[in-house]
């Protein structure tokens, strides 16, 4: 399977299947299981841009890497869970750069002659 190209709209399920090379019936049973979310609107089903990527995640794991379905949902909460602390890591790195001359100051009141980076 290609790479999905970015999408900045909702795709209907049609077309998230068609881009994906699998069923709808895949789909909604990928969603049944909680691997991915649809919007209902006017009776019609979408896919946001972020639960499309999510899709191609799940379709990339299960049809074409093989793991089952209770793998790719293990990967894929693995997965948003380093994200989010690879977020908190620059978080903190960010304040440390932004307070390193106060931090260096204080570290030398605590400790005069001592080589600080």
């Amino acid at each position: 399977m290609a790479e999905l190209p970015e999408q900045t709209r909702p795709l209907t399920e049609s077309e998230l299947a068609e881009a994906l090379g699998v069923s709808v019936r895949m789909l909604r049973r990928y969603e049944r299981v909680g691997l991915i979310r649809a919007i209902r609107v006017e009776g019609q089903v979408l896919y946001q841009p972020d639960q499309v990527r999510r899709a191609w995640s799940v379709v990339t794991l299960h049809r074409d890497l093989g793991i089952n379905l209770p793998g790719v949902e293990v990967i894929l909460a693995m997965s948003e869970r380093m994200r989010e602390m690879q977020r908190q890591m620059n978080e903190l790195a960010r304040w440390f750069s932004e307070h390193r001359e106060t931090l260096r100051r204080l570290l030398e009141e605590e400790h005069p002659g001592a080589d600080w980076p």
